[in-house]
């Protein structure tokens, strides 16, 4: 065992190995369910099926209700995905030490890798899970306070817009782009001349 390096030293150095870790996630989540495509079902399926059974008891047998809520369904749906991610997530990061001890013991890099990799394949494995979320949503009808949300190209766009915004641009998302625009202003706001 070594001599610990200073927190600026050690974000540094993983820093430099982001290749690693993207490299080492891509191919855990590339080999988890390659060869099965129940595995694979069964990867978007629990999720969906986890929603549909809380929508149903919280949504329809005991008429759980918040104010400010319109669509229980989307609000039942998102949440339980959401911590399918945070819990598969956490789960597998303090997993990952224990796991890759022979992977950590024969080379030298910093071990925070391993558990960010390990992060980094299940926020992979959740883009298909993502898909299934929106569609659940989109099914359902409604998004809170928007009314029906129908999709559009420009969607895709979406990150690419948001990376680079001033204070007066509109907002690079769907749902707050429509609060945006319904938005009242008094005055225009002028635009800092980049």
């Amino acid at each position: 065992m070594g001599v610990r390096p200073p927190l600026g030293r050690y974000i540094k150095q993983v820093w430099r190995r982001r290749s690693f870790i993207w490299n080492l996630s891509a191919s855990r989540a590339y080999s988890r369910n390659q060869g099965s495509y129940l595995g694979q079902a069964w990867a978007i399926l629990r999720p969906v099926l986890d929603a549909a059974v809380y929508v149903i008891i919280f949504g329809f047998l005991f008429h759980s209700s918040a104010p400010g809520i319109e669509n229980r369904a989307a609000f039942i749906t998102i949440g339980t995905f959401t911590y399918s991610l945070f819990q598969t997530s956490v789960m597998s990061g303090l997993n990952s030490v224990p796991t890759n001890l022979r992977l950590i013991r024969s080379h030298k890099f910093p071990r925070a890798v391993v558990p960010l990799a390990t992060v980094m394949t299940e926020t992979v494995l959740f883009a298909p899970i993502l898909v299934a979320m929106m569609a659940v949503v989109l099914v359902t009808g409604v998004a809170p306070g928007m009314g029906v949300v129908v999709p559009t190209w420009s969607w895709l766009s979406a990150p690419l817009r948001g990376r680079r915004r001033s204070r007066c641009s509109p907002p690079a998302s769907p749902c707050s782009s429509r609060a945006w625009a319904r938005a009242p202003r008094t005055s225009p706001t002028p635009c800092p001349s980049s």
